[in-house]
């Protein structure tokens, strides 16, 4: 979901219950948004050219924001009334 950027993880939180209290036992598929990260707006500045680059900066942000929602993960009906 890079392409989103996670917002489903950082901004819902609805992935989370998913995770072990570790961190571990979730998969996120985002093969879409980090091979095409380049065509975010976000990752625009790299080009197409410096597509590698740009999805490498798409994985860490996704890497931060779901430690983020892990850090600090929101109730279901937090989540509902998002």
């Amino acid at each position: 979901m890079p392409a989103c950027n996670l917002t489903a993880v950082q901004y819902h939180g609805n992935l989370v219950p998913f995770f072990h209290k570790n961190g571990l036992g979730a998969i996120v598929n985002s093969s879409r948004g980090v091979i095409a990260a380049y065509q975010n707006e976000r990752y625009a500045s790299y080009g197409e050219s410096r597509f590698g680059e740009a999805a490498r900066a798409a994985v860490l942000d996704m890497k931060e924001d779901i430690a983020e929602a892990l850090a600090n993960p929101r109730t279901l009906s937090e989540n509902i009334m998002l």
